[in-house]
């Protein structure tokens, strides 16, 4: 919320009450594009935190959730994200150099807004 506010952008949060499957397709037909930025230690192989799911590795990356088990779009915890394109907008960030911290068997990255577009 705080970095969305930053650079002047609304948090939308629309998972509640809704069948996360269907959801997270519709999003990945429409071009969607997020940042894994945070993930329960033991629920994705560790490669997918500080990665973007794009288009290009949406299948593998949904592959992998639903073989552990995991929600598809998180919803249960196990991994959050940060929109940084849908349709003509891009949110341009930059990694403050990769660093990874950990809180409550969650691993995360830090990140840093520069602009949107």
């Amino acid at each position: 919320a705080k970095l969305c506010k930053r650079v002047g952008l609304e948090l939308v949060e629309p998972l509640y009450n809704r069948d996360t499957m269907e959801l997270l397709l519709k999003y990945a037909k429409i071009g969607l594009d997020f940042l894994i930025i945070g993930m329960r230690r033991n629920s994705l192989s560790h490669e997918w935190l500080g990665k973007t799911i794009t288009r290009e590795n949406f299948e593998n990356f949904l592959a992998e959730a639903l073989s552990n088990g995991i929600d598809p779009c998180g919803e249960y915890g196990e991994y959050h994200t940060l929109v940084t394109r849908i349709g003509g907008r891009r949110l341009i960030i930059e990694r403050c150099p990769f660093l990874t911290h950990e809180k409550d068997n969650m691993l995360y990255i830090s990140l840093r807004a520069i602009a949107h577009s």
